[in-house]
This record gives structure tokens, C-alpha cells and sequence, in this order.
């Protein structure tokens, strides 16, 4: 049977009305009292997590942690996790090893705490904070030895010790790992809806919930976020087209992330990402045909509105003949150019290669020698 559980640091919205709690134990400063629990288990929830505070005496600790067990009880609910306490201070990845220590010593009085309340799963942040890139190896081994000693004592207490990470630093290492993760979310997203849906949510969704952007705002909104989707995988792939041993010793030679960037791998990820770029140039020209659901003056409304006019009604086909040569005109020049560019990349790309092997045959030859 599908377990509901009851976060103690996610808030509760359910046919009791509850909101956020934490069982009085934890970070949250409010508290359920017993009718809340009781509402809670009535509203189907059927087990907690119980969040174990790391301010105060170890007493006062375990007198909050048995309270809020004793109301899990009375309302009929199950105790499935401990949440064990964290903070900047209470981290198990520091690099002062004597801290380190001091810090596992309290995190087992918690475990034994927890051993009380019974819960299946303890749950454990390995770091409270960003890593920096200069201790970063040293911490995570900090880490991985401190979970070591702690799933021991969590065994003790007939727990599954569980490791959840926080975006900023486990997703990551560091912040960056988390506007990839962002980023990666927005460039799926956007590739894999329609540019007419996302214009009709940005013009007539918004509109009914009382924000009126208008065609102009809305065409330039939703045609700069649908083409910014492509051209990011664009640059990205042009980046990663860079053999990475070459910032690795760009890394190496004391460079930094922006000096890697402007010295070595831009100037080689530049003339890759150019050809693409153009077509998506082009297609952000002709995707411009459709502001024309939303009434958008682009060309083919106008011709829409030329070939419906009093003098002109009637001329379908040569009207939309001139906007197809048009939209040609203007899009042909662009792929013909991209396409130039692209093979006059990979000929030059192919005549570098051949010259590094007949210099590295001459070097060879020359060794023999």
C-alpha cells in the first residue's frame, strides 16, 4: 500500500486545512497540537517524520523528540523517519579534524535519541554548505568516512541510514552544479512544448488571470525564450566540442574559469557554435509566423489582411506566393551561408589534422634516425 508521509519540513495542505509543521522538534517554530494530529491522520496520513532539533541540552533534545512521539501515537501515527540535526557548525565534512569528531560524537547521542522514537530511516545532510574546489576532494572523503561511523550507529538502533544532500551542495559539489540542473530543466522544457502553445498561455492564460502582456511583449517573450532553448544547446555544444584535457591544463597553468574561457576555449567553441547560431536565425524569422494566432503583425498577417482588403480580396495564391518568396529571400542567403561556413570549418578542421600528422611523422622519422 502507497505510504503518505507527513514532512516535518514541507508544509501540509489537505481536506484538514493543516499547514507546515514540525511537531514542535526541529527548525520550524510552530508546533501540531494533539487535534492536528489527530486531523491529520483522519485526512489519510498515516506516517511522520520526525525532525530532531540540535539546539538545546541532549535532555531537552530527547524530552522534544519523545513528545512529539507520544502525540504521533495518540493520533495513530507511525513514526517512519528522523530527520538528524545540520547546520554550518554540525558538519561532518569539515576539514578540522578534531571539529569532525566533536561533531560525530553528537550526531551518535542524537542517533541514540532516535533509537527511542524507532524510527525505519534516519536521514542525514553530509554538508551544510557549498564546497570549495581546493577542499572539495578532502571533504568528500571527511564525509564519506563520518557516514561510515554513523550508519554503524544507525545500525545499532535498527535503522537505514539516508543521505540527502541539499541542492547547493550536493547536487552539487558547488552553486554552478545547480544552474546546470536549472538550466537543463528550461532547455527540456521549452524543446518539448510548441512555440504556438507558449505563445497562447503567454497571451490568453495570463490574460484571464488578470496580466495582459499584449502581442508585442508576447511575441518577444515567448520567440526570445524558445530560440535562447536552442541557441544554449548551441554554445553548449560547441563548449564541450573543446577537448577537456585543454582546460584541464589551462587549470593547470594557474588559469581562471574566465581567463580558461577567453583564452582557450571560446576562441576554439566560437567558430563551431557560428554556423548553427545562423540557422537558428533563420528559424526564429519564420517561427515569427506565428504571432499570427495572437494577431501579431508579422507577415502573414499582413498578407492575411492584404488578400481580405476591399480592393484586393480574392488574391490568395499570388498574395501568399510573395510572402512564401519573401520568407525564401530572406532565409535562403542565411542557410546557404551556414552551410559554406560549416564546410569550410570542417576543411580547415581536416588540414590541421594532416599537418599535425606529418609533423609527428617527421618527428618519428627523425627519432629513428
Amino acid at each position: 500500500m502507497k505510504k503518505r508521509i507527513l514532512f516535518t519540513a514541507a508544509a501540509l495542505v489537505c481536506a484538514a486545512n493543516l499547514t507546515a509543521q514540525c511537531l514542535g522538534v526541529g527548525s520550524s517554530t510552530s508546533s501540531m497540537s494533539p487535534e492536528e494530529m489527530a486531523a491529520a491522520a483522519k485526512a489519510g496520513v498515516e506516517y511522520v517524520e520526525i525532525g530532531i532539533s540540535g539546539r538545546g541540552t541532549v535532555a531537552e533534545i530527547r524530552e522534544k523528540a519523545l513528545h512529539a512521539k507520544r502525540m504521533a501515537d495518540e493520533a495513530g501515527l507511525k513514526v517512519w523517519s528522523c530527520h538528524l540535526p545540520f547546520s554550518r557548525k554540525l558538519d561532518i565534512s569539515v576539514l578540522n579534524d578534531s571539529a569532525r569528531m566533536a561533531n560525530l560524537e553528537f550526531l551518535t547521542e542524537m542517533i541514540a535519541i532516535c533509537g527511542e522514537v524507532g524510527p525505519e530511516k534516519l536521514v542525514l545532510h553530509p554538508s551544510s554548505e557549498p564546497i570549495a574546489d581546493g577542499e572539495r576532494e578532502q571533504r568528500i572523503r571527511n564525509s564519506i568516512a563520518s557516514i561510515g561511523i554513523l550508519r554503524r550507529e544507525a545500525a545499532r538502533i535498527g535503522a537505514q541510514l539516508c543521505i540527502e544532500d541539499l541542492p547547493r551542495t550536493c547536487l552539487g559539489r558547488n552553486s554552478a552544479e545547480l544552474l546546470r540542473i536549472i538550466a537543463r530543466i528550461y532547455v527540456e522544457f521549452v524543446q518539448n512544448t510548441p512555440l504556438l502553445l507558449q505563445l497562447c498561455f503567454l497571451y490568453y492564460a495570463l490574460a484571464f488571470a488578470g496580466v495582459s502582456l499584449g502581442v508585442i511583449r508576447t511575441g518577444i517573450i515567448a520567440l526570445g525564450v524558445y530560440t535562447g532553448a536552442y541557441m544554449g544547446e548551441v554554445v553548449r555544444a560547441a563548449i564541450e566540442s573543446v577537448p577537456k584535457g585543454q582546460f584541464e591544463a589551462a587549470q593547470a597553468q594557474g588559469f581562471s574559469y574566465l581567463q580558461r574561457m577567453g583564452y582557450i576555449i571560446l576562441p576554439q567553441s566560437i567558430p563551431v557554435m557560428l554556423p548553427p547560431m545562423v540557422n537558428q536565425v533563420v528559424n526564429l524569422f519564420k517561427n515569427t509566423s506565428c504571432l499570427y494566432i495572437v494577431g501579431g503583425a508579422d507577415l502573414i498577417s499582413v498578407t492575411y489582411s492584404f488578400v481580405t482588403g476591399a480592393s484586393t480580396g480574392g488574391a490568395y495564391a499570388p498574395a501568399y506566393i510573395v510572402c512564401g518568396v519573401i520568407f525564401f529571400v530572406v532565409c535562403f542567403p542565411l542557410s546557404t551561408l551556414a552551410a559554406r561556413w560549416e564546410a569550410s570549418l570542417k576543411e580547415r578542421k581536416g588540414r590541421v589534422n594532416t599537418s599535425l600528422k606529418t609533423a609527428a611523422k617527421k618527428v618519428e622519422l627523425k627519432e629513428a634516425a
